[in-house]
């Protein structure tokens, strides 16, 4: 029972504490944010297919993001994951003469810088930046054979976004995101065979462009 009303007693000292606390510094500690966009990865660069072809620039694919941020005064790090699909197809004189599923993985450690001093209380400001590794895969068919197109590599992630604090817990953003990934030997050890009215890409270049809605919870 002693044991007990001593935690119990530190627990109230401690919530006092933090209630008492600057607000600046009260928003500091960790934070998970999800968040997911319509990612636009043909805009520039080599685009996303495994097969050189019409780049269809218009078309997008989705992404989901998870990160985990642990801010210290207006300085954040912590880690960031990112997964995107996209399902495409290039029409023929056969039927589906090009139908790829490109998947992008990526994992990098990431740095945020907030700034809370905007137009109005709770709103905030922050760039993110990662350096990490990513993992592509194509695959599907061409013409009417399937394939596998899996390569490793690394990437670059810029976030830039506005968030809104609900309350001490809840926060919502609207972000910007910049990715680079670089991709080598995209088709190395497939030995293919058969004809492709496509010839094979060895290495991806992409640059990719995604605005994202989130929401974060504040530990």
């Amino acid at each position: 029972m002693k044991n007990l009303a001593f935690v119990c007693c530190l627990l109230a000292v401690v919530l006092e504490a933090v209630a008492g606390l600057p607000e600046r510094e009260r928003g500091d500690g960790l934070l998970v944010r999800v968040g997911a966009g319509a990612g636009f990865a043909n805009q520039a660069g080599t685009g996303e297919s495994a097969w050189y072809g019409p780049k269809q620039k218009g078309n997008c694919g989705f992404q989901y993001n998870v990160d985990v941020l642990n801010y210290c005064r207006s300085l954040g790090y912590g880690v960031t994951f990112r997964h995107y699909l996209h399902s495409r197809d290039i029409a023929g004189s056969v039927p589906d003469l090009l139908d790829e599923d490109v998947q992008v993985m990526y994992v990098a450690p990431q740095f945020s810088n907030i700034d809370k001093s905007l137009f109005f209380e709770g709103l905030t400001s922050n760039i993110d930046l990662g350096v990490g590794y990513a993992h592509y895969k194509s695959s599907g068919t061409v013409g009417r054979y399937a394939y596998d197109a899996p390569a490793s590599g690394f990437g670059v992630n810029v976030n830039i976004g506005l968030a809104y604090q609900v309350n001490r817990h809840l926060s919502t953003r609207l972000s910007l995101s910049g990715e680079f990934y670089w991709f080598y030997n995209l088709h190395d050890g497939n030995d293919y065979s058969f004809e492709s009215p496509f010839a094979r890409r060895d290495k991806l270049k992409m640059v990719m462009i995604i605005p994202q809605l989130s929401v974060a919870y504040h530990f």
